[in-house]
């Protein structure tokens, strides 16, 4: 219930591919949305938003992990010759 009025579940969206920052920034923005016009509960919005952020650290991770891969193999190739 959100001020009064009864929220009926829907049926579950479909999501794009969450595999970029960009790609999870629209849904969050999405689901901030969603929450602000009583679409999705508010608490749900909240869970949901958790679960994004934890996706786009994880991306930030990754590609953090990458480059340092990249450059630590550019510095060896340098050393070897």
């Amino acid at each position: 219930m959100l001020n009064g009025k009864e929220l009926i579940p829907n049926p579950a969206p479909r999501v794009g591919r969450l595999d970029t920052l960009q790609a999870v920034r629209r849904e969050l923005s999405r689901v901030y949305r969603d929450a602000r016009t009583g679409k999705i509960d508010p608490q749900d919005g909240t869970r949901f938003a958790f679960i994004l952020s934890s996706i786009a650290k994880l991306i930030e991770s990754s590609d953090l992990e990458e480059r340092i891969a990249k450059l630590e193999q550019q510095q060896k190739g340098e050393h070897d010759r």
